[in-house]
């Protein structure tokens, strides 16, 4: 893709998400940079857009298609150890979910539902001012992404701490810019689709962990309930 091409497409996204969220300077380049790699050339992204819900997404993921323009999907771009914000193909506009914070909880039923830009302490922070008794697993870093770590099979330090094991349900953009919820969640306003993650027929949340097969906009898991009390032991 040349200089007039890539300013068309970013002309485009322009249109969807305003000037303000698709970054294209070199300090908006440098903000998505492996910088502890050994040739951080060679990952560096042509710029980034940042939508703010699912409909951006779907638009964003249209004129890619239509641009040939090639994305790479980030929740924070801060999950370290497990995956970041540079992209794997060189000159790839960074398609930056972190505006999405959204989040929504079911507090007889220990579910939440979590939008890609939600970090583990934002989670955190909902849970302790609405006194909700449920625990987080969390791993080494509360900056990441809820989402990102579990499609990533990150690991905690609960019983919970397979995080992509309490996936349960799925919104995720297709590479068409079709919108698709997996398990019970293919039938509209179904209130079990984060409570039975199977639905009818196959199940589909795995095949969008550690895949390039789409783009997660929500996210349905389970959390723990929060014991009775807990009891700090170290062994040396």
């Amino acid at each position: 893709m040349n200089a007039a091409q890539l300013d068309r497409a970013l002309k485009d996204l322009e249109r969807v998400v305003g000037r303000d969220y698709v970054m294209a300077t070199d300090q908006d380049r440098d903000t998505y940079l492996d910088h502890f790699a050994w040739d951080e050339a060679a990952h560096a992204p042509s710029g980034a857009v940042a939508p703010a819900n699912a409909e951006e997404v779907q638009a964003i993921v249209r004129a890619a298609n239509i641009h040939k323009l090639p994305l790479w999907p980030i929740s924070r771009g801060k999950n370290f150890g497990y995956g970041g914000a540079a992209p794997r193909l060189r000159g790839s506009v960074v398609l930056d979910l972190s505006r999405m914070k959204k989040i929504e909880f079911d507090a007889e039923m220990g579910t939440a539902v979590v939008e890609p830009g939600v970090g583990f302490y934002d989670l955190y922070d909902y849970v302790q001012a609405n006194k909700l008794p449920y625990w987080l697993s969390v791993p080494g870093n509360s900056w990441g992404s809820v989402v990102g770590n579990a499609l990533d099979r990150g690991v905690g330090y609960t019983t919970y701490g397979d995080h992509t094991s309490k996936i349960c349900g799925l919104e995720v953009v297709l590479p068409t810019g079709e919108l698709m919820r997996t398990g019970m969640g293919a039938m509209k306003d179904n209130p079990t689709w984060q409570l039975y993650r199977y639905g009818f027929g196959p199940s589909w949340d795995q095949m969008f962990v550690q895949s390039n097969y789409g783009v997660v906009t929500k996210m349905g898991l389970w959390l723990m309930p929060a014991p009775e009390q807990m009891i700090s032991l170290q062994m040396e």
